[in-house]
Order: C-alpha cells, then sequence, then structure tokens
C-alpha cells in the first residue's frame, strides 16, 4: 500500500474571495467575520485563498482606521446667522473651521483637534482675527512653521490697528506634521484673555 501524502486539494475558497471584494467596497461588518470564516474553511477543506482572506482582513483594517480619522478631525460645522454669519449656538468643530470673529470656549497649549465656538457674546476664551494659510509643499519643520505662524499672526495684528481692551495674549492653531500630510495648512490667530 501507499501512504496517502494528503488530501487532494480543494480548490479556491470561494467565501475568501467575496471577503475580498466585500473589504474593497468598505463592507467591513461583513467582509471581516467572513474573511475568517474562510480561513477556517481553507484549513478544514485544505483549499487556496489564504492571501485573499488576509488582504481582506488588512482592507478591512484600513478602512476602520480611515474612517476613525474622518470621525475625530471632522466636527460639525457651526451654525451661523446668514446676515452677519456670526455663530448663533455653542458647536464643537475643528480648527480649520474657524473664521475671523469667531469665538472659542476655552484654549489649552498642546495639540488641539477640536475646539468649541461660542457666540461671542456669551463668556469666552478667545476671539479669532486672523486665517491665513501656508503655500503647498513639503513639510518645512516645526521650527520653520512656529516661526512663520508667530510672524504671521503679529503682522496681521499690528496691520488690523487693534488695541486689545484687557490685557491679552495671541494663541496660535496650526498644522502638525501629521494634519501637514493630509493637507492642513491652515493657521488661525486668536486674541485670548490672559
Amino acid at each position: 500500500m501507499r501512504p496517502i501524502e494528503g488530501l487532494p486539494p480543494g480548490g479556491s475558497s470561494a467565501l475568501a474571495m467575496v471577503a475580498l471584494v466585500l473589504g474593497c467596497l468598505g463592507a467591513v461588518l461583513l467582509s471581516i467575520p467572513m474573511a475568517i470564516a474562510a480561513l477556517v474553511r481553507i484549513a478544514d477543506r485544505n483549499q487556496t485563498g489564504k492571501g485573499k482572506a488576509f488582504t481582506a482582513l488588512a482592507v478591512s483594517g484600513l478602512w476602520i482606521v480611515g474612517i476613525v480619522v474622518w470621525a475625530e478631525t471632522n466636527g460639525e460645522s457651526p451654525d451661523r446667522d446668514v446676515a452677519s454669519g456670526q455663530v448663533t449656538a455653542a458647536t464643537t468643530t475643528r480648527p480649520q473651521d474657524l473664521k475671523v470673529g469667531d469665538c472659542v470656549a476655552n484654549l489649552e497649549e498642546g495639540s488641539v483637534k477640536q475646539v468649541t465656538v461660542t457666540p461671542c457674546e456669551q463668556p469666552n476664551g478667545g476671539r479669532v482675527f486672523a486665517v491665513f494659510t501656508f503655500p503647498p509643499g513639503s513639510w518645512p519643520g516645526r521650527e520653520t512653521v512656529d516661526e512663520k505662524m508667530d510672524d504671521g499672526c503679529w503682522e496681521r495684528w499690528s496691520a488690523s490697528n487693534k488695541q486689545a481692551t484687557d490685557p491679552s495674549d495671541i494663541f496660535i492653531l496650526g498644522p502638525t506634521v501629521d494634519s501637514w500630510r493630509l493637507g492642513d495648512r491652515g493657521v488661525t490667530c486668536l486674541l485670548t484673555p490672559r
């Protein structure tokens, strides 16, 4: 008698192919369980298609990361009065959505992903007096970005010929190396009370 060398191949896993297609389309709630089921079946049935199942899991993971990043970086757009453009109700939004004249509830040092914009009649932590954008190009480095943001905000404050009514500071919101890679070039200058 000849020894049995193994089971004959059971063909390619259709489940792995379906999981891959669904993963590419972004249907991660279906593609992930299908890819896992395909991996189990492939081993049990001696099929090919492990690469497709693993690719489906990887693509689904990328979709999940993309959705999380999008959700974190996209806040609500504030409600604005049509005539004046002023914010009518407190809303959490992205710093990039602030406009000149907007007021924010409070600001903290460090990486700011969201701010609460409020009507300026309410007590607030600062008011936007200028917004400008860096030109396209590669990341120039943290030191260069900080210097250009400081200079840009000071130049715009000086050119406005305004005087602060109370002791104040200038607070700057600008791009980080990560947000720069995503196309963020905006700088927001705020006058904040001391």
